[in-house]
């Protein structure tokens, strides 16, 4: 069981991919990605942590109900703390980054990274040796049928320090040539065509997504849209006190554009009509107004800007809401004879299957309604018949609970999704 949680922590010590809202990063350096890579993946840390938005989220940490047991464990086992010691991470690939093996990660840290792989070595004495690769000394770890390889340089400033890791050690011996400065000059990767715009926190780029369906395999025609699709560019963050997410999708066709633009205007009516039934999340509303969908040519654009001040203001109302309704809902002290003590709700879950083929969970007491909720699920049907088009979830299922609120899970351990994504097989 320890051997599993060190193993991860050397994966995750050194990208840092779903705890990057508390730790520093710095730009996307493009001279670091390969020029052949197909897709870029960058988080900005540092300006996270900067903008309001950013300082808001880390003073109401305990409110939100933040999950870093992860972050804490892996401090208690090996001494780094992701809060501080991880600056940058980019990952860049030429397949498919949920199943193939090509995946490079490149991570600025602090030099806490040096103690950390040294207790490491120390716990798992069997599972480092060195490779020599390329004119590279790398190291390399093993976990049962699994190896990974990474190189350690030190940075521009004397705390700093420069890992490059991956699954594949040929595409790390190039990626450790481009940190060096040392491969031969070749011509940008398509994929960084596109800059990331100031106070950007997470910037993705693809070139194409033809690997992508559902987990089972089934392309429906909502999945062939995206597959056709030459392009794909997503940019999220903060900047003059402005939150903004722009979002641009370069189809194959103008009619498939104007599908795709079809089928998000009426997910997008959804989740603003399930808003609207929804006491605990009507204060968001304004936020869900602010989404704009367009198309120009072959591109569905969906772009979202509001000040920082605004939003912040709108989840402060929706979290004391979300807290005075939690203290309704406190059952009477026993010892206070002036009340009765409230029965407890029984909770029915109801599965529907609409039919475009996304799952919904609903979750309701009896005194709810669940006619309401059936609506929405027609809802769904007719927005995306206009669309001629059906969605399909991939690796999730999306719950619509009592106040209709939305949420994403994965029904899978952080840990796995961060070593799936770095391409080790489920």
């Amino acid at each position: 069981m320890t051997r599993n949680v060190l193993m991860s922590g050397a994966t995750i010590a050194v990208t840092g991919l779903m705890f990057g809202t508390n730790c520093q990063a710095g730009p996307l350096k493009k001279g670091h990605v390969a020029p052949d890579s197909t897709w870029v993946v960058h988080v900005d840390v540092e300006a996270g942590l900067k903008s309001q938005l950013g300082q808001w989220v880390q003073a109401h940490e305990k409110e939100l109900d933040l999950d870093l047991d992860d972050i804490d464990e892996l401090k208690q086992q090996v001494g780094i703390d992701l809060r501080k010691d991880l600056k940058d991470f980019t990952a860049y690939g030429i397949g498919n980054p949920h199943e193939d093996h090509d995946a490079v990660i490149v991570a600025t840290t602090t030099s806490a990274i040096d103690d950390a792989i040294t207790a490491l070595k120390g716990q798992m004495v069997d599972a480092f040796s060195t490779v020599n690769a390329g004119g590279y000394s790398l190291e390399s770890v093993k976990n049962d049928d699994e190896e990974l390889f990474y190189y350690i340089k030190p940075g521009t400033q004397t705390d700093e320090r420069i890992v490059v890791l991956g699954h594949d050690m040929e595409r790390v011996v190039k990626g450790v040539a481009l940190v060096e400065g040392r491969a031969a000059k070749a011509e940008q990767s398509a994929a960084l065509s596109k800059s990331p715009r100031a106070g950007s926190v997470l910037f993705v780029s693809a070139t194409g997504l033809p690997w992508f369906d559902d987990e089972d395999g089934d392309e429906d025609a909502h999945a062939k849209i995206v597959q056709r699709s030459k392009g794909l560019v997503i940019d999220c963050g903060e900047n003059s006190g402005q939150v903004f997410m722009e979002g641009t999708m370069l189809t194959a066709t103008p009619e498939d554009a104007q599908d795709m633009k079809a089928m998000a205007d009426g997910l997008l009516a959804l989740g603003r009509m399930a808003m609207r039934e929804d006491e605990d999340m009507k204060s968001l509303m304004d936020i869900a107004r602010t989404v704009k969908i367009d198309v120009q040519g072959n591109g569905v654009r969906v772009v979202f800007e509001k000040p920082t001040s605004e939003i912040t203001n709108l989840l402060e109302q929706a979290m004391a809401k979300a807290h005075a309704d939690d203290a309704e809902e406190e059952p009477a002290d026993d010892n206070d004879a002036g009340h009765a003590e409230k029965p407890v709700e029984e909770h029915k879950d109801v599965k529907m299957k609409n039919a475009g083929g996304i799952s919904i969970e609903l979750k309701e007491n009896q005194g709810g309604t669940l006619n309401r909720l059936k609506g929405l699920a027609e809802l769904m049907n007719i927005a995306q018949a206009q669309a001629g088009t059906h969605a399909k979830t991939s690796n999730s299922h999306f719950a619509l609970s009592l106040g209709m609120s939305m949420k994403y899970e994965t029904g899978r351990p952080s840990l796995e999704l961060i070593l799936e994504h770095l391409g080790e097989k489920d």
